[in-house]
């Protein structure tokens, strides 16, 4: 798998990257230029980044180590191999990835120990640079967590109270009312835990409480006016980082086709059975996750398939493929998994 995850990431790294220099912005990624970006669609940005720094520290440290390196050096790089396949796979599956990020952590350290002090200043670097990026993905896919999430926990807080400060009006409407806002809440919160688009039943709560708005009168309560605003001010503020999300995974899936277009007219002349399967298997699930996004499914499965798919190509393209190839399948492949990134960031 390693040998696999080489041929994909072979490309210098993109970043302004002296150590504790600004991140790049959305705008800047890959050439692309795309809107202004919300704090929450830049920390994914950045997890992607990072997740392409680990690549090229892995790689760089194994290139300096070389053929001579000890045994223990050796099985060092072996499990970060193993434990960055387990947080691909992770990314890949819509899963929390911390256990294995902290598995590489551990063998980052296991690695500085073996390497010694007489280790070059290049390698010590790199080491260095591994546990710096490995920390920094770590904090990121925990501020994409904390970011919806707390929007969630903000909106159930909300409502509570507006029920609470609500139960005592014996309205048949209004009953009716937050009644029918509670079920719309609790299918958002299961479309979020499904890694579903929310956007449909997150509509519909905003039309719920223009609803009891309308039903309370004019004269509202004083503690339920600003229940009502706050829930209100909330499942905005959901809503509104929830479509930012969506969009980066749309403009990233447009990404992913025009990839997949590139690396197909590549490919033309290759008249291998297996690599025409393997190119029309990618075709097939790419179509289902366009689908799939388009009605609002979810899209982890789909996702995972394709990098599945990809990877068995990849081994069935050989090593020795053109680099126009290589950089296809590896601009594929770097979409993909910030499709990953993206998918994870809209389950909770």
């Amino acid at each position: 798998m390693y040998g696999v995850l080489q041929a994909l990431f072979q490309r210098p790294r993109q970043s302004p990257l002296q150590r504790g220099g600004p991140r790049p912005c959305l705008e800047e990624l890959e050439h692309r230029t795309v809107p202004s970006v919300s704090p929450i669609q830049q920390v994914v940005v950045h997890a992607q980044l990072d997740l392409k720094d680990i690549q090229a520290d892995i790689q760089a440290i194994a290139k300096a180590a070389g053929t001579s390196a000890s045994a223990s050096v050796t099985a060092d790089l072996s499990s970060l191999n193993t434990s960055l396949n387990a947080v691909l796979a992770d990314l890949a599956a819509g899963k929390v990835a911390t256990a294995d990020i902290n598995a590489m952590l551990s063998a980052q350290a296991q690695l500085s120990t073996d390497l010694g002090p007489n280790a070059s200043r290049f390698l010590q670097h790199e080491v260095r640079d591994l546990r710096q990026d490995l920390n920094d993905l770590s904090r990121d896919l925990g501020k994409i967590d904390k970011e919806v999430n707390k929007d969630v926990a903000e909106v159930k807080q909300d409502a509570q109270a507006l029920a609470a400060a609500l139960a005592s009006n014996t309205n048949a409407a209004v009953t009716a009312d937050v009644n029918a806002l509670k079920a719309d809440l609790d299918a958002v919160f299961a479309d979020l835990a499904a890694g579903r688009s929310a956007v449909h039943d997150l509509n519909k709560v905003i039309g719920d409480e223009t609803t009891l708005v309308r039903d309370l009168g004019p004269h509202i309560a004083r503690d339920v006016r600003h229940d009502l605003n706050e829930l209100r001010e909330d499942v905005r503020d959901l809503s509104r980082d929830l479509t930012q999300i969506n969009q980066v995974v749309n403009r990233n899936v447009k990404d992913i086709q025009r990839d997949f277009q590139a690396l197909t007219t590549a490919l033309a002349s290759n008249t291998n059975a297996a690599v025409t399967a393997d190119v029309n298997a990618l075709k097939t699930a790419l179509s289902t996750l366009a689908a799939d996004l388009s009605a609002g499914k979810t899209i982890t499965t789909d996702v995972n398939t394709l990098i599945t798919n990809l990877n068995t190509l990849v081994t069935d393209l050989g090593t020795t493929v053109s680099s126009a190839i290589q950089r296809q399948i590896r601009d594929l492949r770097g979409d993909l998994l910030a499709l990953a990134l993206e998918a994870a960031a809209l389950t909770v």
